[in-house]
């Protein structure tokens, strides 16, 4: 048997006591039960035949102001770091290249944390703003005395500190990391990150939570109705997959209220044989995604579960990628909220704290508003999940403790308490407000890239108004999150400098937030880890299309870029993630197609070999196939020159 399903619970409502939760099996949860009853038995359940709500449960108890396991991480790190290295306090600059000036953050001071491989740079509570590890090079410099800066490739930040004696151990320092071998340092040193993650490994999984609530009335039961409610908790994120089976569990088990209900339903799900299900990589998924082409591999994978009598069919989606959320679709979003929307986008961005009221409305609908506003960012952004609460109510109030949320209510509560929230979206009128600390930032910070959101804001409604699929408009937020991260992280290609330097002022100041997100900053630490483990080593292939794609290269340039090309793709692994470079609502393979009309003969002879070994992948075939006639032609022609 496999374990599918975690958990099931039972939750109905007492007369007398209220939201109970009735049964857990085959254990016990660990979660507060009264917190899960009432999570399960919605607000106004007793007033519809049957809704839906979505929760998660085992989020890591120690993510607290950043609302990510990456940074409860950090926040664990600098707190031992604390404890057994150097601190010293300085007042914090970026620069300003506008005004051509450092420029203090804030007013407080913030915390450096030497270690003996980096440089922690966080808040007082710990919350980490900037790390300078000897992992890249790193340049500092005194420029004047008790100020001075240090930059690597990712940042530059100066500080001034409050004596030249913390100044002179800030600089020697970073003379040590300039000069340090870490793979030397971490044999002696304590690794804090390899304790926190052998601590996460002992933790109980992240479940996803789908349930259901039915009100079933008879004039002869006291106050002539029942209310009960039934919840799947599983590790699988397409447990959207189960619904067919909760609703025929809960209505046998209002015929027939015993434990025996539960359990059957508990060992018909984890009996399902999910052994030959297909597994693709990241690369895979991302490559099918964006593919029109039939590339003859399932996109679900079709089993069934027995449920007595019953064979259920069941379809598992196979190219979800991680933090997706079952089914979700944004365009009833954008149809309530408008423009407006684009607003929803940056605070969630942004890490704000929103709120979607759905006062009057089904507890099922304001889930499917918080997922759905949540999948526009990610993905890609990692682990936002942990920070969803796609319904809550006034007995589940943990959350207020993060920094960022997007939570889903239908209680008027939240709307009159506006120190709960920064943005508060209303899914009855379809108003979208901004608390008055929001406001006042806004009014004295106003942010210029209203332009980049227009120009998004059209495209969507452009593909919403021909019908376009579901999956394609949310696709494009995400590209559109893709774009941002990239923005923030040096990675965006232009084919001239005007676009460039026009892009980058109206987008300096969200970009500049942006890498302060905790999000981010687990963006990027997974980023890397993926790069170490990439089958594409030696050379930065993405950066080399996104070049490929946009300018004008010349000739040297173009010889290099295929080289690197031909150096780096060989092996099947290697052809299929750099296949997912090339999605076909992007043109496919037509940017390689260039070098088959290059003046170098090199060059097109290069073209000619990388698109050969291609069309021997099975995904590159079709792909090649799927050139358009012109540059298939001219392919043909090439490969047979060649020989």
């Amino acid at each position: 048997m496999e374990d599918h399903v975690e958990f099931l619970l039972l939750a109905e409502f007492d007369i007398d006591e209220g939201s109970l939760l009735s049964v857990q099996y085959p254990t016990a949860t660990g979660i507060e039960e009264q917190c899960l009853a009432e999570l399960m038995l919605p607000d106004g359940a007793h007033n519809r035949e049957e809704d839906w709500t979505v929760f998660f449960i085992n989020r890591d108890e120690n993510e607290q102001v950043l609302g990510s396991s990456a940074a409860a991480a950090s926040e664990s790190r600098a707190d031992e770091a604390a404890e057994r290295q150097v601190v010293l306090e300085a007042w914090t600059y970026q620069f300003n290249p506008e005004m051509d000036e450092w420029q203090q953050l804030d007013d407080d001071m913030k915390l450096l944390v030497l270690l003996p491989t980096e440089i922690i740079v966080c808040q007082r509570n710990r919350e980490e703003l900037l790390v300078l590890s000897c992992d890249e090079a790193i340049e500092y410099r005194q420029l004047e005395p008790t100020f001075s800066v240090a930059m690597t490739s990712e940042a530059a930040v100066a500080f001034r500190f409050a004596s030249p004696e913390d100044d002179l151990i800030f600089l020697e320092h970073c003379e040590l990391l300039a000069t340090t071998d870490k793979a030397v340092v971490e044999q002696d040193t304590p690794d804090v990150d390899d304790e926190v993650e052998g601590a996460e490994d002992s933790k109980p999984p992240f479940l996803y939570c789908m349930n259901l609530v039915r009100t079933q009335k008879n004039a002869e039961w006291t106050r002539g109705a029942k209310v009960k409610a039934m919840a799947i908790c599983s590790k699988h994120q397409y447990m959207h997959v189960f619904k067919p089976l909760l609703i025929l569990a809960l209505e046998q088990y209002f015929v027939t209220p015993e434990v025996a209900v539960i359990e059957d339903l508990f060992n018909a799900i984890n009996s399902m044989d999910l052994r030959s299900l297909p597994q693709y990589s990241l690369a895979e998924k991302k490559l099918l995604r964006a593919s029109t082409s039939d590339f003859g591999v399932p996109l679900v994978y079709s089993s069934h579960v027995k449920y007595g009598p019953a064979k259920i069919p069941v379809k598992v989606p196979l190219i979800m990628l991680p933090d997706e959320v079952s089914e979700q679709s944004i365009v009833p979003l954008i149809h309530k909220f408008g423009e407006e929307i684009m607003t929803i986008y940056n605070a969630l961005l942004l890490e704000r704290r929103v709120i979607f009221l759905g006062y009057g409305h089904p507890a099922g609908e304001v889930c499917d508003a918080v997922l759905g506003a949540m999948s526009m960012v990610s993905p890609p952004l990692p682990a936002v999940i942990k920070r969803t609460f796609p319904y809550t109510n006034l007995v589940n109030l943990d959350f207020l403790q993060l920094s960022s949320f997007c939570a889903g209510t239908t209680n008027l509560i939240f709307q009159q308490r506006e120190d709960w929230w920064d943005v508060l979206c209303d899914l009855e009128t379809g108003k979208v407000v901004l608390s008055q600390r929001m406001q006042l930032e806004r009014k004295e910070n106003p942010s210029n890239h209203a332009s980049q959101d227009t120009e998004l804001f059209a495209e969507v409604m452009f593909a919403v108004e021909n019908h376009y699929g579901a999956s394609k408009i949310l696709g494009l937020f995400q590209e559109y999150t893709q774009f941002n991260i990239d923005l923030a992280r040096a990675r965006v290609e232009f084919p001239n400098t005007s676009l460039k330097s026009r892009t980058l002022d109206c987008n300096r100041k969200r970009t500049d937030k942006l890498k302060r997100t905790a999000t981010f900053k687990h963006y990027v630490s997974l980023s890397n880890e993926a790069a170490a483990e990439s089958a594409l080593q030696g050379a930065d292939v993405e950066l080399s299309v996104a070049k490929l794609r946009v300018q004008r290269l010349d000739d040297d340039e173009m010889l290099r870029v295929f080289q690197e090309f031909i150096g780096s793709v060989v092996s099947d692994a290697q052809i299929t993630e750099f296949l997912q470079f090339f999605p076909e609502d992007r043109d496919g393979l037509a940017p390689l197609g260039t070098g088959l009309f290059h003046a170098s003969e090199e060059v097109r002879a290069l073209a000619v070999e990388l698109l050969s070994r291609i069309e021997k992948n099975k995904y590159g075939r079709i792909l090649v196939q799927s050139l358009n006639k012109f540059i298939l032609s001219a392919f043909r022609r090439n490969q047979f020159l060649v020989g």
